[in-house]
């Protein structure tokens, strides 16, 4: 089996959440009790993240880091230096499990992959590409292909920027759409100031069903929760109370990552 190396901690309610179904998908597939090969970095969301991505980052502060070459200072001139600071600090973080054992690096968050956009890490198995993986194995189950067009769901970040957007309509030639901007708004709220503090209310989970029946309205017809909270709040959804397809991108990652790990072990008696 090979080493699985998990960037948590943005936030730590999906990191729980990485670990478990990359753990369940282990057993599931061998048997017994067995357990998933696993390294983790943990980082804390609020300085790590949250610092880097506020438009005032200059001004907040951030722990050193001490694998990092470059100080707060060398990006004061970029108006992405925030992004391309935290790119490099999770770049250090794969290598450090890269170092250490990991064969494959997952980023446990959907938002932080815009980080792709500026370093590059061979090790790490983006998001995208295991959403677009995941499709192409619903169009080979059903025997149909995936029509109407993909809506995102995610941060505001992640729906405004078109760093997974491009990525999913690159691999799965499908068009993808995302709420409007009210709509964008509220999610990024409900995932920042509830979701990632630990509350997942019911009343939220109606809006988010809501939103994506406007979606389905737009022409969308399957509809990707792309942020790795989203599926926990819809999780207890039936299928007949809400109109799309769900793709769970954070389940689809995990798949991915252990489709991979496995591929040595999956018929090895121990």
């Amino acid at each position: 089996m090979k080493t699985v190396g998990l960037i948590g901690g943005s936030s730590f309610e999906s990191t729980v959440e990485y670990y478990r179904l990359i753990n369940e998908i282990a057993r599931s597939t061998l048997g017994g009790v067995h357990s998933a090969e696993i390294l983790m970095v943990s980082v804390d969301f609020q300085n790590e993240v949250c610092n880097a991505i506020n438009p005032k980052w200059k001004n907040v502060y951030f722990p050193k880091h001490k694998t990092l070459c470059k100080t707060r200072a060398d990006y004061f001139g970029d108006a992405l230096g925030g992004w391309k600071l935290l790119a490099h600090r999770i770049k250090a973080n794969a290598e450090m499990l890269r170092e250490n054992g990991a064969e494959i690096v997952l980023i446990c968050s959907c938002t932080l992959h815009r980080c792709l956009e500026f370093v590059d890490i061979p090790s790490i198995l983006s998001i995208g590409k295991a959403v677009s993986e995941r499709i192409k194995l619903i169009e080979l189950e059903t025997e149909k292909e995936v029509w109407g067009k993909i809506a995102l769901l995610g941060t505001g970040i992640t729906m405004r920027e078109n760093f997974l957007k491009n990525e999913i309509q690159k691999f799965s030639q499908k068009e993808v759409i995302v709420p409007t901007g009210n709509e964008m708004d509220f999610i990024d709220n409900a995932i920042f100031n509830e979701m990632c503090k630990g509350n997942f209310f019911p009343e939220t989970r109606k809006r988010f069903l809501e939103i994506i029946s406007n979606l389905k309205q737009r022409g969308a017809n399957t509809v990707v929760l792309g942020c790795t909270e989203i599926p926990i709040l819809l999780k207890d959804v039936e299928v007949q109370d809400h109109p799309l397809a769900f793709i769970d991108a954070m389940g689809a990652h995990c798949t991915s990552a252990m489709t991979r790990a496995l591929k040595r072990s999956v018929n090895s008696p121990t």
